[in-house]
């Protein structure tokens, strides 16, 4: 099994839902990268906002605790208002799930994702800030170790 685009605080229930189904192993993409927040924000918001609007992906972000960001995402994409939509993307949804930071930062998170039941977790390194491949080259190396 997959999962994708949830926080490491969602992993254990997701985990007991395939549980339920029988035997899997767990995979989970991170989206995590090194870089300044600032310097990724506006581009998280804009990635989380394009899955926010697919259903599949928006009730579970419901179930991982952001009913309110989906409620107004739906709202704004109702009144054709993209931009606002995408403000609907909170700082506390980007912080849990496209995960920016030091090589550290990216390191714990992947282990967050371990210790909530993923047994291989696959970094999706967010390429984000002034140089996109060193951010590329510093989340790989961040997620095997810091």
């Amino acid at each position: 099994m997959l999962l994708n685009y949830l926080p490491a605080s969602h992993v254990p229930w997701s985990v007991e839902q395939v549980r339920k189904g029988g035997d899997a192993t767990i995979y989970a993409y991170v989206h995590a990268g090194v870089c300044e927040r600032e310097e990724g924000v506006d581009l998280a918001r804009r990635d989380l906002w394009s899955y926010a609007v697919v259903d599949s992906y928006a009730r579970n972000f419901e179930r991982a605790g952001f009913e309110d960001e989906i409620a107004g995402v739906r709202e704004h994409m109702a009144a054709k208002d993209r931009d606002g939509a995408i403000a609907s993307i909170s700082d506390r949804m980007v912080d849990a799930i496209d995960v920016m930071g030091d090589a550290a930062t990216v390191h714990a998170t992947m282990q967050a994702y371990v210790d909530g039941g993923v047994e291989v977790p696959v970094l999706m390194p967010l390429p984000w800030g002034a140089d996109r491949r060193a951010s590329i080259d510093a989340a790989i190396r961040g997620g095997v170790g810091a």
